[in-house]
């Protein structure tokens, strides 16, 4: 039973309190015993941001990359705010660090959510004074499926560490969010916390921007 299903083991063989359990995960490779540490942020290497730019909530991974390892180190998340309220928040945290920006390739387009309706990556290297060569977007998402092989592989191939505390976010999009019989995520119902995803999503975007040459896809 530990081989073939760990988290039953866990409950019904060592008496460990659990959750209902997600019986189709997007993020299947997730594992807290081998992911979640409390990385700390190295101050001489690049801050990478990945942003969701959802109202409610707005979400920004704070990732390092170095070394052959992947930290977390924060999942910002902010109810009812914007992307200037976010900018000034990241300020506040990391304001000396060299930042490397991807995120939501939607992100692109033109947005009244804005002032002067112009899109979310402006008003990011604007208020975080970073240059076009700092931001690294692609023009578009990839398929979802492709994406979901990609976030799996990177937390099965790569030493990922997952800041336990200052990712708490992260880490319950990871155990909750649902896997629809197509590929997709469920994604139905903004009410459900664990139909929202956005936290997920920043992580399968910086996926998608830096982690491809990492991670085996056969």
């Amino acid at each position: 039973l530990k081989a073939i299903d760990p988290y039953f083991y866990k409950v019904f063989t060592q008496g460990i309190w659990g959750n209902k359990k997600n019986d189709s995960p997007f993020v299947f490779a997730y594992d807290p015993d081998k992911h979640n540490h409390r990385p700390a942020l190295n101050t001489q290497e690049i801050l990478y941001l990945s942003f969701d730019f959802n109202v409610d909530p707005i979400c920004c991974s704070v990732i390092q990359l170095y070394d052959d390892h992947l930290d977390v180190i924060r999942l910002i998340k902010l109810a009812n705010s914007d992307i200037y309220q976010l900018c000034d928040h990241i300020k506040s945290l990391y304001s000396r660090q060299s930042l490397m920006i991807t995120g939501d390739a939607t992100g692109k387009n033109r947005s009244a959510l804005t002032k002067g309706n112009i899109h979310y990556y402006t008003v990011i290297k604007n208020e975080l004074g970073v240059s076009s060569m700092q931001i690294k977007v692609p023009n578009v998402n990839p398929p979802i499926e492709r994406n979901g092989l990609l976030v799996n592989g990177v937390l099965s191939q790569y030493d990922v560490r997952i800041h336990d505390i200052d990712a708490q976010a992260l880490i319950y999009d990871f155990k909750n969010v649902r896997k629809r019989a197509d590929g997709s995520i469920e994604k139905g119902n903004r009410d459900d916390p664990a139909q929202q995803a956005d936290a997920l999503d920043t992580f399968r975007y910086f996926c998608n921007t830096f982690m491809r040459p990492y991670i085996n896809m056969i």
